[in-house]
């Protein structure tokens, strides 16, 4: 086979993995995992090949903002509406907060969720004290989480305290 063999291989293999991925971002049983894909596809830098498909996604997650009931799910919907350019209110963590008004103690044990929270306070508007007290709620639990969760886990939360997506 030719070079030409090659190339043309390859950019039919390229179409049929853009074509599944687009797929998968279509595919609406599963709201969380659409987010999360369309997560990972912009953290690498690749999100631009599925703009329309992404804009039609978050179209639909912002119509519901505000239903999903994980800590993780909220927040994670919550960063990637605001960094797409959507208004989500902050006001959708009130149903995580104690009577008391801080966050409430059974959150410590959601890692994945206290990791996606950290990261959404980082897109708060001036102003949004809520959000300044889910970043330090988030961060002094996670930074109590080291040796305790799982190592890959782990690894995310120290990039994430050393370096958050939003800074």
């Amino acid at each position: 086979m030719g070079r030409r063999g090659k190339d043309g291989a390859y950019t039919r293999r390229v179409e049929e993995l853009k074509n599944y991925v687009r797929s998968l971002l279509l595919d609406s049983s599963a709201p969380l995992a659409r987010v999360e894909l369309i997560n990972h596809l912009q953290r690498l830098g690749v999100g631009y090949l599925f703009e329309e498909e992404i804009r039609t996604v978050l179209d639909t997650i912002w119509k519901d903002f505000g239903t999903e009931k994980g800590l993780n799910a909220m927040a994670l919907q919550f960063r990637i509406l605001r960094q797409n350019g959507y208004y989500a209110s902050n006001d959708v963590f009130n149903s995580f907060i104690a009577e008391m008004g801080s966050f409430k103690a059974c959150l410590c044990e959601d890692t994945k969720g206290l990791l996606s929270l950290y990261e959404a306070s980082y897109l708060a508007f001036p102003g949004e004290t809520r959000m300044d007290e889910a970043k330090a709620f988030a961060r002094r639990h996670l930074k109590n989480l080291k040796g305790k969760i799982d190592p890959r886990l782990e690894e995310q939360v120290a990039h994430a305290l050393e370096l958050p997506t939003h800074l």
